[in-house]
């Protein structure tokens, strides 16, 4: 069996943290003011609160930005695709298993590689928890009928999408693995390698 993890570059990075920047805006926007606020018994209303205040913005979107960076990181760092003989599995750092026969897939196309972070934000709105993350990296990877383990924390309308899935006769679901999830999304992933030499009919 073969280990295959996935290599975090800058670009992949980018790539995961750039579709946070409306949110990085967004706390810019509201903590100068809410600070500005604060600093003004003590400081006025002059330039002396404001520019602690945008300090505190900078700071507050310097340190979502570090949190984010962590849980990129985690995310490479802890996922591992395994491959067999048989087919291949997937285990991300949440908790998640998908595995899939070379036999049982179908082709190489387009999927949605949706390990991309969260952040739990407290919004000041009668201190509700709010819970926000990017949207899935759209990428290629291999497709086919196989088999998805969810973990506990699984949440219930995600539970709910997964079991409305079709099924085959032998009770497989369509799954994905991306070839981002084993290493460089290029011709020397070591994924593609592995889809070439099982079922080199599926690559041109």
């Amino acid at each position: 069996m073969t280990h295959l993890r996935p290599e975090a570059t800058a670009n992949d990075y980018a790539r995961r943290m750039l579709p946070w920047t409306p949110a990085f805006i967004a706390v810019f926007a509201v903590v100068p003011p809410m600070g500005t606020a604060l600093f003004s018994p003590f400081a006025g209303s002059g330039p002396i609160a404001v520019v602690p205040a945008v300090l505190l913005g900078l700071a507050v979107d310097a340190g979502l930005a570090a949190v984010l960076a962590s849980k990129v990181r985690r995310m490479f760092t802890r996922t591992t695709v395994a491959a067999s003989p048989t087919g291949v599995e997937l285990r991300d750092r949440m908790g998640f298993v998908v595995r899939l026969r070379w036999a049982d897939i179908t082709g190489v196309g387009t999927v949605e590689d949706d390990r991309g972070p969260s952040i739990r934000d407290v919004s000041p709105d009668a201190g509700r928890t709010l819970v926000a993350k990017a949207p899935a990296v759209r990428t290629q990877g291999i497709i086919g009928w196989g088999h998805r383990w969810l973990p506990h924390s699984t949440p219930a309308h995600l539970r709910n999408h997964l079991a409305q899935q079709p099924r085959d006769a032998a009770g497989r679901e369509p799954v994905a693995v991306s070839f981002s999830a084993a290493g460089p999304a290029n011709s020397a992933n070591p994924l593609l390698a592995q889809l070439r030499h099982y079922r080199p009919d599926l690559v041109g």
